[in-house]
């Protein structure tokens, strides 16, 4: 039985500016192949060539630049994905390492300045939001009471002075009479309970004296300590009572910051720390 083979081959050509193909199927002997004609479309997405080996595949340019760009659309997704990943860990860590919270607040001790002494005002050489330093003058009340008061204790004090000079000197002849056995011991006791009546009087009369002097040193008010004056709302003329606050001092010493973290935050905080504090506007 005599063993025929058949040829095939693939022929391309174009037909109306269309590749297309014929296929040619050879029997063997002399016959000639006959030829089908093949549209492109119809045939399969790779081309069968001859060769000594055997047939091969083409892989279609269409199909390869479709995969490349599934390719690089995955590819630019995972570098993007790793990216954010990678940023949100660092961020992450400097939350850890480095904390920071917007729950805080300056804060300082007030100082409330109150007159010790009554009076109207006469002199307030300040204003509202005046930095000043500890023994500036803050204001002055009238003095002219206090300064006759102050007159009048030192009156008041020489007087006694005199007085207990008298009963000592009465006091120094009871007991030399006494020693004598001409007066009785009744009338140099009450020499001696004179003079230290006399005594008693002239020290009360040096304290208010001291009161007095006082008083009229607190007709003027002076700073306590540096810092910022707030609520300095009154003018000269006005009546100010005793503890009646006029004005408030913020010590600029006493400044500092309450801040609120969260307890897995505290593990990074720790004495000594530099800390860095924006503050929306100046107290």
């Amino acid at each position: 039985m005599e063993r025929r083979t058949a040829d095939l081959r693939f022929q391309h050509t174009l037909v109306d500016g269309d590749r297309g193909a014929r296929l040619l199927v050879g029997m063997g002997g002399n016959k000639p192949a006959r030829a089908f004609g093949y549209h492109s479309a119809c045939v399969a997405s790779s081309t069968v060539l001859r060769r000594p080996r055997g047939a091969i595949r083409k892989p279609n340019r269409s199909i390869l630049c479709t995969v490349k760009i599934a390719f690089y659309r995955y590819l630019v997704t995972w570098i993007a994905v790793a990216i954010a990943v990678a940023t949100v860990w660092l961020l992450y860590q400097k939350y850890i390492t480095d904390p920071w919270t917007r729950d805080s607040q300056i804060r300082a001790n007030i100082v409330g300045i109150a007159p010790r002494v009554a009076g109207p005002i006469i002199n307030i050489p300040v204003h509202d939001n005046q930095e000043v330093k500890a023994g500036d003058l803050l204001f002055e009340i009238d003095p002219a009471d206090y300064q006759t008061a102050l007159a009048s204790a030192k009156a008041s004090v020489a007087n006694l002075e005199a007085n207990l000079l008298q009963k000592r000197q009465d006091l120094d002849r009871e007991t030399d009479l006494f020693k004598r056995n001409v007066d009785s011991k009744q009338q140099f006791q009450n020499s001696q309970n004179a003079y230290a009546e006399a005594q008693a009087q002239l020290n009360a009369a040096r304290a208010n004296l001291q009161q007095a002097e006082l008083n009229l040193g607190y007709t003027k008010v002076y700073a306590p300590v540096d810092g910022y004056l707030t609520n300095v709302n009154t003018s000269p003329g006005a009546y100010i009572h005793v503890g009646d606050q006029l004005l408030a001092l913020v010590d600029s010493s006493s400044f500092w910051v309450a801040a609120y973290f969260k307890e897995t935050q505290l593990v990074a905080i720790r004495p000594g720390r530099t800390v860095e504090n924006d503050a929306d506007g100046l107290p």
